[in-house]
């Protein structure tokens, strides 16, 4: 068995195609409906000001957000000694929103193996002449075993 079909399903109890071939590995959508969350805490977006890589600044990404949106929360792996970052991106658009302060990161990665994460923008705030801030919701649910 190669590595390709280990990545794609074919290996290690996977099945080719279908839902275990649908999504990148490691990562999956989880239903919430029928769960209720744990805890939530609150965080501000840190690094709204910056561009992205395809030159678009993340202040027009937000712009074209709303309180409610839910967003993505992605793990980016860093140089040695330095720690994980998780960026935050639009669940609309797939663009990079900014990032979880180091410390609320720090928090979510030591509960990565018991918890699934929904994120939601609570609060957009400042006008469009002035840098927008963002405030998110993270909710925490227990992961089925």
């Amino acid at each position: 068995m190669g590595l390709l079909d280990w990545v794609f399903g074919g290996g290690r109890g996977g099945k080719a195609g279908g839902a275990a071939g649908a999504s990148a590995p490691g990562l999956k959508v989880v239903p919430l409906a029928e769960r209720q969350p744990e805890r939530a805490i609150t965080s501000p977006l840190v690094e709204v000001t910056e561009a992205n890589e395809d030159g678009r600044n993340r202040q027009l990404e937000i712009a074209e957000c709303s309180a409610g949106d839910e967003v993505v929360l992605s793990i980016e792996p860093r140089p040695r000694m330095q720690p994980k970052a998780v960026s935050v991106h639009s669940a609309k658009s797939g663009a990079r929103l900014g990032y979880l302060p180091i410390d609320v990161a720090g928090y979510l990665l030591l509960h990565l193996k018991r918890h699934d994460f929904r994120t939601v923008i609570t609060e957009i705030r400042g006008e469009s002449d002035t840098a927008r801030e963002v405030d998110l919701k993270i909710e925490f649910y227990a992961k089925d075993r």
